[in-house]
């Protein structure tokens, strides 16, 4: 995609993003949050009338609100394109209509899956949105269609991850026409909307900013190509974000609401002080290691966009704050406690706008990057502070030590051997791209070396993973955690 669209279609495309979510945010209002915690509480107690009851009246009124939300996108369609500059992209609306017509349903419809802890049918069906996005976006791209093709591919893949994923859950929990729940749906779901909006609103309110608060010398093309360079890096860092984020609020969030539902506080305790363990042991590498990386590949690759490194880097160092929100949230969530996400979303999203206001008009996207880690550590910080005072939770803080010195470790050595590399003239995207490849692998093998020497890794940690991971998943990871056990020992 970046070798055929100039940065002016990136600031194009940032503002349909944009558009796309604000209508996800306003038309599911947060009914795909409270269908997980009520359907997977009600499965586990055995009452799946109930859990129908709940999934049928979700899905009744998400089918209202997305015709209220197109209706409203057409009404104010010269609004949005005088605000973003999407001036001689007009062209772009009535297919950006269609893809809103199954955004919603789709997330809906992930929610339910969810629900049901089906997380291998979960992983399929939003593989197949990916790939179905990617291959025709792309194939079309490379015809010469542009933004179009890559909207072309939302609608099949978002329309296809919307008929498989809701027409699974109805198979296994049927459905009715009734809202007979919609009031307790909505008691939970509300909070989370707002939640859910300001949670949105992290991952554009980067791009908002650049509009609202860049210089007014930049003319309307100054100003798409600025943005269109800052989507690229955030898009690359949202996609490792949501790779290192969103699979562990899918597996706690919905295992929390059983285990609430099934056992009580005690057991949502201990599964929350094992999940930190797990999440900050991923998430934290994730957020160091390719900051290394990063800088010397985008000036390799991507030499037009390589004033984004920066941004790229401050943007990566948020993953490992990410991964701890999506773990405190799904806790909250599944306690009940929508109310108090709401509150750590919009304390975080307070200071990431006031300090976007301060830095974009001098820094640019540079500022805009700033801003949104500081949105991300402040929200992470307030979730785990209010879950902790409202009730016994506590992060394992000697775990998530030895990760952060195992990943500096490993970091400092990866940083060797860029600068090994970059003694030698490599030429060839092929070639590049093995080189970055090799020393990623290099880098998370000398943190899980590192990580075994400094003592992390324990026999429990086998039974834990065995219960919650994916049954796809897990005989792998658990056979490199025995290896790694045994090593220690």
């Amino acid at each position: 995609m970046v070798w055929k669209l100039t940065p002016q279609d990136f600031g194009a495309f940032a503002a349909i993003s944009v558009i796309y979510m604000l209508f996800q945010c306003f038309t599911s209002i947060g009914v795909h949050v409270g269908v997980v915690r009520f359907v997977a509480e009600h499965c586990a107690r055995g009452e799946p009338d109930l859990a129908r009851a709940y999934a049928s009246t979700a899905i009744n009124i998400v089918l209202i609100t997305i015709a209220v939300g197109l209706c409203t996108v057409i009404l104010l369609s010269h609004v949005i394109v005088s605000f973003t500059r999407l001036y001689g992209y007009e062209y772009l609306l009535p297919p950006l209509l269609a893809s809103l017509l199954f955004s919603t349903p789709m997330q809906l419809g992930y929610g339910l899956v969810q629900s049901l802890q089906d997380f291998s049918h979960l992983a399929v069906y939003r593989l197949t949105d990916q790939v179905l996005r990617k291959l025709i976006g792309i194939s079309l791209l490379l015809l010469g269609y542009g933004i179009l093709g890559v909207l072309v591919g939302w609608i099949v893949g978002d329309g296809t991850a919307a008929l498989l994923s809701i027409l699974h859950a109805v198979r296994r929990l049927g459905y009715e026409a009734t809202f007979s729940h919609v009031r307790a749906l909505l008691a939970f779901s509300l909070p989370a909307y707002g939640a859910r909006i300001l949670t949105s609103l992290t991952i554009f309110l980067d791009r908002i900013l650049l509009w609202l608060f860049i210089p007014a010398w930049m003319t309307a093309s100054l100003v798409r190509a600025e943005v269109g360079i800052y989507t690229v890096m955030a898009t690359a860092a949202g996609f490792i974000i949501d790779l290192f984020s969103t699979p562990f609020f899918f597996a706690f969030y919905a295992g929390f609401a059983q285990e609430w539902g099934a056992a009580g506080l005690e057991s949502v305790t201990g599964v929350f002080h094992y999940g930190s363990r797990y999440t900050l042991a991923v998430a934290i590498p994730a957020a160091l290691l390719p900051t290394v990386i990063a800088p010397p590949a985008v000036t390799s690759l991507l030499p037009s966009y390589s004033r984004g490194a920066f941004a790229l880097v401050i943007l990566l160092l948020a993953i490992a704050a990410a991964a701890l929100l999506a773990l405190s949230t799904s806790a909250l969530y599944a306690l009940g406690r929508s109310l108090d996400v709401l509150i750590a979303t919009g304390v975080g999203v307070l200071c990431y706008f006031i300090t976007g206001a301060i830095l974009v008009p001098t820094s640019l996207m540079n500022g805009a990057a700033i801003a949104r880690f500081v949105g991300y550590i402040v929200s992470a910080l307030a979730a785990a502070l209010l879950l902790h005072r409202h009730r016994a939770f506590a992060l394992d803080s000697g775990g998530t030590l030895r990760c952060l010195v195992a990943a500096l470790v490993a970091t400092i050595l990866s940083l060797g051997i860029v600068q090994v590399t970059a003694l030698f003239t490599i030429s060839g995207l092929l070639t590049n791209l093995l080189v970055y490849g090799f020393i990623t692998m290099s880098g998370l093998l000398l943190y899980l070396v590192i990580l075994s020497l400094v003592g992390f890794f324990k026999p429990e940690d086998i039974e834990f993973l065995q219960a919650y991971l994916p049954k796809r998943v897990a005989p792998f990871t658990i056979r490199i955690l025995r290896l790694l056990v045994k090593q220690r020992k």
